[in-house]
């Protein structure tokens, strides 16, 4: 994550370099993204290039960023977190 924030660029395995604009966790198994849940919204504070993917068991997909904070109730309900 701190990546982002220094504009830091990354040599890929064909030499190329790259700087990354943004990261996206991905969190495929619903249990990952309940287990984490508080660390996830924690980590959204003063990271707006910072986006959470997550399954929920019926294979829906829901993002978790400061773009979606206002949603953070729905999401968590889908995610049936503290279940």
């Amino acid at each position: 994550m701190g990546l982002v924030s220094r504009k830091t660029s990354l040599t890929l395995g064909d030499g190329s370099k790259v700087t990354p604009t943004r990261v996206v966790y991905t969190f495929i198994d619903p249990a990952g993204a309940r287990a984490n849940w508080d660390w996830m919204v924690k980590q959204l504070v003063d990271r707006p290039k910072l986006t959470f993917e997550m399954f929920d068991d019926l294979g829906g997909r829901h993002a978790l960023s400061q773009a979606t904070l206002d949603k953070v109730v729905d999401i968590k309900a889908q995610l049936r977190v503290g279940e």
